[in-house]
């Protein structure tokens, strides 16, 4: 179709961010129960925002499109990541749009194909379409696998699994793998913390009896003190 792939490096977005995908601090990781609470994805949503995200990137593809005459610029947005980041919401692309009406002097407008869609549905239109699914990417490492444990590669796991559509996805098994073992690690030590309590409230309910048994003896033969 004649596109050509353009990379436009952005160091000084870098050097003004601290977002984990763009500094040393560690990116969340989510069970895939997690990934339907809010709270917990709106608080793994913040550690990943990278600042101006989308209002910086559709400015340059704004900028890119004046540039070269196009009057499209096509960009991912879906319904699902819209639950915590607001700048891939409907509302978000119809402002644009209009800051587009008035601010270029060209006919340009931004056009989100998958802004109704959930992730599932995505992958069910792929299959249908007969996409290149296995050219997708969507780990917020940014290495050759995905991770398989951060919250964008739970999303797309779990979109592969509802939408019954085998996952042509390499994963980075050896951190699935170790993700897993920490889960375990931790529910067995908050099983153990629980055997814990449980049993120093066993045994200060055994001394209370114990002792209550007492004092009603002693109370019943006159030795009440």
């Amino acid at each position: 179709m004649g596109f050509t792939h353009e990379v436009i490096d952005l160091p000084w977005l870098n050097k003004i961010s601290n977002s984990s995908l763009t500094s040393d601090n560690e990116i969340p990781t989510l069970t895939h129960e997690e990934l339907d609470d809010l709270d917990i994805c709106e608080d793994t949503a913040s550690s990943v925002w990278v600042p101006g995200r989308n209002i910086v990137f559709t400015s340059i593809a704004t900028s890119y499109a004046e540039s070269i005459g196009a009057e499209i610029i096509i960009v991912g947005w879906d319904k699902e990541e819209a639950a915590t980041f607001p700048d891939n919401s409907k509302e978000f692309l119809e402002s644009f749009n209009n800051m587009l009406n008035v601010g270029s002097p060209q006919n340009i407008e931004i056009k989100a194909p998958a802004i109704d869609l959930n992730k599932d549905e995505i992958v069910k239109l792929g299959d249908e379409i007969k996409a290149p699914m296995e050219l997708s990417y969507s780990c917020y490492t940014g290495h050759e696998k995905h991770c398989g444990v951060c919250e964008s590669c739970m999303r797309r796991k779990r979109a592969f699994k509802l939408a019954d559509v085998k996952d042509p996805s390499e994963y980075n098994e050896w951190k699935v793998l170790l993700f897993y073992m920490i889960l375990e690690l931790k529910f067995v030590r908050k099983n153990i913390i629980q055997l814990k309590e449980n049993y120093r409230k066993k045994k200060a309910l055994q001394l209370q009896e114990k002792y209550w048994k007492t004092w009603i003896i002693k109370t019943s033969t006159g030795y009440c003190f």
